[in-house]
This record gives structure tokens, sequence and C-alpha cells, in this order.
């Protein structure tokens, strides 16, 4: 199971049924707050700023087991209440006033199911740990690679504005892991030969620092003057100007738009997958159709998904893509889809094969996290198939033929 499902496993419709009772909400009331619980709480265990935080949690709640008697053991925790305070800070109320609001229920009664979303999450994150073998470097991994998942998480109407995460997909929020050392208490004894040595290294560095300094003037100094011997022997017709190389067109950002549609609001490149799945959703072009064949010739590029070279399983863009594709789903869930993956031809046909399969799976697989599965009727990939350009032509040529797309089906 996924990080994702593992978090979502306890909050079942039996649970939601005794919150209901015991807090005195509707059933639909409280999955509503769930449902915008779980992944504000996932959100800010994925923010870089809350890493020690987050293996301070895991190691806090280590002995405790919330993988039964959820509803309960959440409510009663200290721990639970530390975490929240310690790792959500303010943001807790931010989210409660939110969700409180949008789940039309009691702000008592999302406090307590704030609880019950943390330890859900928490429970989740050990669980995932123990199956994939991670340490704490693995799970602070594993928790980035899910943080572009969690605005497809939330429901219609809600978004990380009003749950206070609306920096949790910057850029600058991917930063490396850190891994933090274990701290080891010392005796007076190595505390006493600590300070000694670094007497000692400190002492050293006092009469070699300055022969460095003297070093590094003296290197300077001598290329200064090879370097005016060298433009002594240049011509007045060898001035070089450096020239910075001119950006690409396709690198430039393309024309944005938003566009809303069902209690979403996306912001994505003007006539983009996106753009036109919408588009054609809207003009209720799917509902229309008849059958299968008449939604088989057409087919949306995913014009922002880019694999590492000869991978299947690793982005070099497009996350964001794959998020708003999982939005349009569940706005649309009467809709399905058919995936596709191809190559150039370059390399042998079986290969080819196989690598379009693996990358077809990989979005399917990134569907199938957030429970999509019944909406997707095939993931096929094509090889070289459909490769319009000889493999003799440049790579440059060719990537016109290396794209995943998906079309609608029936």
């Amino acid at each position: 199971m996924s990080l994702i499902d593992l978090i979502k496993h306890p909050l079942n419709p039996e649970l939601i049924s005794e919150a209901a009772i015991q807090l005195g909400e509707s059933e639909s009331n409280v999955s509503k707050a769930l449902e915008s619980l779980f992944p504000a709480v996932l959100g800010v265990f994925a923010q870089h700023s809350k890493q020690k935080d987050v293996i301070n949690a895991l190691l806090e709640t280590s002995s405790l087991d919330f993988s039964e008697n959820l509803l309960e053991k959440a409510g009663n925790s200290p721990e639970i209440e530390n975490i929240i305070s310690k790792i959500l800070e303010e943001k807790s109320e931010h989210i409660l006033s939110h969700v409180s609001e949008y789940a039309n229920i009691n702000k008592s009664s999302a406090e307590n199911l704030l609880k019950v979303a943390t330890a859900s999450t928490l429970e989740g994150i050990k669980k995932c740990a123990h199956q994939n073998g991670l340490d704490d470097q693995g799970i602070l991994s594993k928790l980035a690679e899910n943080r572009c998942l969690i605005p497809a998480l939330l429901p219609a109407g809600m978004s990380l504005e009003h749950l206070g995460l609306e920096n949790l997909l910057e850029k600058n929020t991917e930063i490396p892991v850190e891994t933090f050392a274990p701290i080891t208490h010392k005796t007076k004894e190595e505390v006493k030969i600590l300070h000694q040595e670094n007497s000692e290294k400190s002492s050293f560095w006092k009469w070699l620092l300055p022969l460095l300094v003297l070093g590094i003037v003296a290197w300077f100094l001598w290329n200064q003057l090879a370097q005016k011997e060298v433009l002594k022997t240049k011509t007045a017709t060898e001035n070089v100007t450096i020239i910075p190389e001119p950006i690409p067109a396709d690198s430039l950002s393309d024309a944005q738009k938003k566009i809303e549609f069902k209690g979403y609001s996306l912001q994505v490149v003007s006539d983009g997958l996106e753009d036109r799945m919408i588009t054609f959703l809207k003009a209720e072009n799917y509902k229309n159709a008849k059958d299968d064949d008449a939604l088989k010739s057409t087919w949306y590029e995913f014009d922002q998904v880019t694999f590492a070279s000869g991978k299947s399983d690793q982005l070099t863009s497009g996350t964001e893509q794959i998020a708003n594709l999982i939005k349009i789903l569940k706005a649309y869930p009467e809709v399905k889809i058919k995936i596709g993956a191809y190559t150039d031809k370059s390399g042998t046909e079986t290969e080819n094969l196989a690598l379009s399969q693996a990358r077809a799976d990989f979005i399917k697989n990134e569907l199938t996290k957030v429970g999509l599965e019944k909406q997707i009727v095939n993931a096929e990939g094509y090889g070289s198939k459909f490769a319009t350009l000889p493999a003799t032509a440049t790579d440059e040529e060719r990537a016109i033929d290396r794209k995943i797309a998906l079309r609608f089906a029936k």
C-alpha cells in the first residue's frame, strides 16, 4: 500500500459513523472534515521546515498503536495533543476554523477529528517505514515524494490556501533531506580531552594560516603577470567577447491561464492538456459521446511531464500536471480515460515497448494511489509503433515521438 493509502485506511466508514455518533454530527459532515484534515496534516508534515519535528513525533509515539480504537486513543493521547501544538503550531487554529466552516461542524468536533487525522497520519508513516525498511532520511524523502499529490486529495471547495499551505509546492521547499546525527552524552573526562584537542588544533592553525595566505597571494601575482604576457602576443583583431547563450524558446514559460470547474481552480498552460480536457468536458462532449469509438481519435498529450532519460519511475518535471489531472478526474467521477506512452525509433523494439509500458504504468499508478483506478480503462505502451521519424534523425528531432498522452474512453 502507498503512504496515502496507509494513512486513509483507518478513516473508514465505520470510524466515520462512530465519530458522528460521539460528536453529534452527521456522517457526511464528519467525512468532509476528515477529507480536509488528513491532507492538511500530511501537508504540514511534508514541509521541509518540519523535518526534525516529524522525526521526533514518530519517536514520541513509537510505543503507541493507533491501528485499533483510533477514535478513542487519539482523543485521549497527550502525545497527539503535544504533536499538534509543536508541529501545526498556529496553523492548527487556521485549519480548524476553515474546516469547521467548510464541513459545517462545531469547532470542538473539528479539534477531535484533527487529533484523529494526526494519529492516522503518524500511524501510516510508521507502517510505510516498516514495510519499506525506511530510516529517518527515507521517511522524509517519502513525505517529499507525496507532497505534489496533496492538492489533489483535497475535496472540491477546499484549497491549500484555506489550510495555510499555499507555499507547499514552491520549488524552494524542494531542499535535500537533512540527516540527523545521533546525540551522544560525553563524560567530563571526554569533554576535557576534546577541549585539549581543540586547543592543539587552534595553535596549529595560528602558524599555518599566515603561510597559506602568503602562498595564495604569491600565486595570484604570478598568475596576473602570466596573463599580461599572453595578452601582449595577441593582435588587436583577437578581441574576445563572451556572449551568453540565448535562452531556448521551448524553455520560456508558456502563456498561463486560470480555469475553474466544479469548485476547483487551476493555473495551467493555455491550450495545454488540462485546458483542452476541461473545455471538452464543459461542452458536455464526453456526456454526449455515444460510445468509445466517438472518443478514439482525440488524444491529449502531457505537455509538462518529462521522464529522466531511459527511466520509467523518475520524473524531471510534471508532478503538478499529474496533480491537476487527479483534480479533473475527481471533479468528473463519471469520466474514464486510457493512457498511452510512446518512444522514438532509437533502440530495439523490445526495449522501446518495455520502457513505454513502464511509463504508462507509472502514470496509472500515480492515479491509483489516490483511488482513481476505476476511472482508468487501460494503460498501454506502444513503443515506436507510431514514431514518425527514423532512428537516424537527431535526438532533438526525435523528441516529438517521445511522449505520454491520454484520451477519454467509455
